[in-house]
């Protein structure tokens, strides 16, 4: 999948090999620069690349999009949380969305509670971010 808009100094040309596709766990992953980053659009046109080669299905955008708004916004409001709180409280995170049996992950399913999920999280981002220090 050719990526050309991605400039990089020492490649003329970049693209990405999808033939092969694995898990990689989190702890495997080297913490630096990032690089690049797919649009939602970009990424949602990949999931179609993918599935049709895999399928020879079309799946719609459209369709697309409204699977993937859940986990891209986690993901959003992820890195939002790490930024604001540090590393350290990636855990954190996890446990508030699961907190009162998964409440806030079900307002992401649903598109008229999304928003309503991301204030919450957002608040309470600004809530340990203004919180004193427990030591």
């Amino acid at each position: 999948m050719p990526l050309p808009e991605l400039a990089m100094a020492e490649f003329r040309a970049v693209s990405a090999n999808l033939r092969e596709l694995s898990s990689v766990e989190t702890a495997d992953l080297e913490a630096g620069h990032r690089v690049a980053a797919m649009s939602e659009v970009g990424i949602q046109l990949l999931q179609q690349r993918m599935a049709h080669h895999l399928t020879r299905v079309v799946i719609e955008l459209t369709t697309l999009e409204e699977h993937s708004a859940p986990v891209l916004m986690e993901v959003n409001l992820h890195e939002e949380w790490i930024e604001a709180l540090g590393e350290n409280s990636e855990q954190d995170f996890g446990a508030f969305l699961d907190a009162d049996d998964r409440r806030l992950r079900k307002l992401m399913l649903e598109s008229q509670s999304r928003f309503r999920a991301q204030s919450l999280i957002r608040q309470e981002i600004r809530h340990r971010r203004n919180a004193p220090d427990p030591e």
